[in-house]
């Protein structure tokens, strides 16, 4: 029977400080019922006691595995006891005199399963000639087998600053604290006949000390394992290799160490695989913890296509090398796997977001598709799915159908891959196509309305148009450019430069707002779309094409209205868009409308602006306009008059913006900077407007600047 492998469990529990008060205890945490664990006890008193017992800990019952009392110096101890409960506990330790301090370690071991645990060879030793050495040894033991664990103890009077100077050992210190320390070693790579006494060093040389040391071996029970359950195979492809799942069910706590596999046709003679088959049994070696699953491949072309065959596994445990028996035997046939061709999407499609996946199959006899199985990747894609970026995967789908529609999110190179099942679950390999997916020139879009007014929030007026638009089929790769007849795109809209929007996917009713027209001035507007890649819808027909009003055509002079007989007029006349301010004046951050601040002029002055003029020197404030030869556009001072304290409170929110404004009049339209007091609140005067008396008057200037 092998040695079980012995190994700590977590980094053990050292009492935190020396105690004097009896009993003594220290709290653990078991991990696993029928582990081990090994508790060092020291006392440095003169008039110390050996321990009379040791209770606690998750442990029934303990025992010792060495210890030490010598008189006028101390006492030291190794106890060991197997767990019989898991989580927190209290180990107590009863018997230790009181004169001197105590002090507890505790380590938790495992053998890979429940054990039983005892005691091979034990000793200590006693060094109290005050020679206060700095380095020395463990107890010298010498294992019957190789892998028994070695625990060693060891205190220091009156000495601290231990460590363990042999390779291959653990340790732990206990206290940390000064004035007592001890150091407990452990490791179970020992070797049979080799005797082992691991070092120590301590940066404070005790004047003596005292060690104690046990080897200790586990011994886990064997017994025979239990038959392997078997997972069905349905049907498989005698040409390639077959896969077989099994799960390990022992009855002891050993892992699998191999397997037997046999099998037979109906009414011949069971053969057993050995790389090939044989006609003895033959025991593979394979490892398997309790309760896995593992897997036994049979290798190809072994077995032939168009039989049913029988098969069954057995198990050998690796504790005592026992066998178990065979399985239950479970059938299989062996027939071709099926074989898919895809024969879409071609090389190129041009013109889908959805392009459509087609394939072909070979079945075997009798057979039928049941399931399919689609994944497309862009990027580094392979021969198998995994190595691309995935775009979209079906799943296992269950289906006899041979076309699928997937969706790309993007015009660009992809690679698609489909699978499928037969009756009796045999699947196919992968098979794969590239292929480019393009995009079309979007549908030229069309006017549903174009009206002026003015918005309902703010009163600023706006041209609201609403145009039918369609995309590519490609989500968020179709963007909306509006052109006004001045030659200005409209905010948000603006192409070939400039910031432009994305249409709703599949398209439909969208609503362009346009903030920045000069009152009082006509416009017509016309529309493009741009898709991904650069590839444009032809311009739209002009708004001016809309009819300002419904309206027929006469073609009844004695018409009444009634529209009897009438037909829509087949030629409609232009309709210019003109918006009003309603004789107030705005301002406004063009890029967000929703700032828009109403007011009345009690005063507006505006003078050109020479280009050797100075003035206040703000910072950047954008592009000054060039209006003439030498000229950078104009400034003026306005004084603003507002009717509410909620209007001046806009306005003066408008006013704190150092960017580029919109401002408007009943006729006039300018981007300006604002000058303002930028170090505060700007101070607003309570004199009356020449037109009438307001809330306040808040009184700025402005420059001329270029649209943003």
């Amino acid at each position: 029977m092998p040695t079980p492998l012995i190994l700590p469990v977590g980094d053990g529990w050292p009492i935190p400080a020396a105690t004097n008060s009896s009993p003594a205890t220290l709290s653990v945490s078991p991990s696993a019922v029928g582990n081990v664990l090994v508790l060092g006890i020291a006392n440095n008193g003169a008039a110390s006691a050996a321990v009379s017992g040791v209770t606690g800990g998750g442990v029934t019952t303990w025992a010792k595995a060495e210890g030490h009392l010598y008189s006028g110096y101390g006492d030291i101890e190794l106890w060991f006891g197997a767990i019989t409960a898991t989580g927190p506990a209290s180990i107590s330790v009863a018997g230790m005199g009181l004169t001197g301090s105590q002090i507890l370690a505790c380590q938790e071991f495992t053998a890979g399963g429940p054990a039983t645990w005892a005691v091979d060879v034990a000793g200590y030793i006693a060094e109290t000639a005050l020679s206060s050495p700095a380095s020395g040894n463990y107890p010298s033991l010498t294992p019957a087998a190789s892998g028994e664990l070695y625990v060693g103890f060891l205190i220091g009077l009156s000495g601290t600053g231990f460590a363990c100077s042999s390779s291959g050992f653990a340790s732990m210190v206990a206290p940390v604290a000064i004035p007592q320390e001890t150091l407990m070693v452990y490791s179970s790579n020992t070797a049979v006949g080799v005797a082992t006494s691991p070092g120590w060093t301590s940066s404070n040389p005790p004047p003596d000390y005292l060690a104690a040391a046990a080897l200790l071996v586990a011994t886990r029970p064997t017994s025979t394992p239990s038959a392997p359950v078997l997972t069905a195979i349905g049907s498989a492809d005698a040409t390639a290799p077959i896969t077989v799942t099994a799960t390990y069910e022992p009855t002891d706590s050993w892992a699998m160490s191999a397997y037997a596999l046999r099998l037979k046709v109906s009414g011949g003679a069971y053969a057993y695989l050995a790389g090939a088959l044989q006609t003895t049994i033959a025991w593979n070696l394979l490892t398997a913890n309790p309760f896995a699953t593992f897997t036994v491949t049979i290798p190809a072309n072994i077995l032939r296509n168009g039989l049913t065959y029988y098969l069954s596994i057995a198990t050998q445990e690796s504790g005592a090398l026992l066998d178990g028996p065979f399985a239950a035997d479970i059938s299989f046939a062996t027939t071709p796997a099926p074989v898919v061709t895809i024969t879409a999407p071609a090389p190129v499609s041009v013109g889908s977001a959805s392009p459509g996946v087609s394939w072909t199959h070979v079945l075997a006899p009798g057979a039928s598709q049941t399931n399919y199985e689609i994944v497309a990747e862009s990027g580094s894609y392979g021969s198998v799915p995994g190595s691309g970026a995935r775009i979209y995967y079906t799943g296992v789908v269950a289906s006899s159908a041979t076309t699928v529609f997937g969706t790309v999110p993007q015009p660009g190179l992809y690679c698609v891959f489909v699978r499928i099942t037969q009756t009796g679950g045999q699947v196919s390999a992968w098979d794969s196509q590239v292929f480019v997916c393009e995009a079309t020139a979007p549908p030229t879009p069309t006017w549903v309305s174009a009206t002026a007014g003015n918005d309902p929030t703010t009163g600023a007026p706006r041209t609201t148009l609403v145009l039918s638009v369609s995309d590519t089929g490609f989500t968020g790769q179709c963007f909306l450019a509006v052109l006004r007849s001045d030659g200005a795109y409209v905010r948000g809209f603006g192409w070939p430069s400039g910031v432009y929007t994305p249409i709703p996917s599949g398209g439909g009713s969208f609503t362009v707002y346009d903030y920045e027209t000069v009152p009082g001035t006509s416009y017509t507007y016309t529309a493009q779309l741009l898709a991904w890649p650069p590839l444009t819808s032809l311009w739209s027909a002009s708004s001016g094409s809309l009819s300002a009003n419904p309206f027929y055509l006469w073609d009844d002079p004695s018409d009444t209205w009634d529209n009897a007989g009438d037909t829509w007029d087949s030629v409609i006349p232009l309709s210019q868009l003109t918006t009003t301010t309603n004789n107030a004046w705005f301002i406004l951050d063009p890029t967000n409308p929703a700032t828009a601040a109403q007011f009345f002029p009690g005063s507006v002055t505006f003078t050109d602006h020479e280009a050797a003029t100075t003035f206040e020197p703000l910072g950047t404030r954008g592009t000054l306009i060039k209006s003439g030869a030498g000229m950078k556009g104009r400034q003026g001072s306005i004084a603003a008059g507002v009717v509410t304290q909620a209007a001046y409170q806009q306005l003066r929110a408008v006013l704190l913006n150092t960017g580029t404004l919109l401002l408007q009049g009943p006729l006039e339209q300018q981007y300006v900077t604002v000058f303002g007091d930028r170090s505060g609140v700007l101070t607003p005067t309570t004199a009356a407007a020449p037109q009438g008396n307001y809330w306040d008057v808040i009184t700025f200037v402005t420059v001329e600047q270029t649209r943003p």
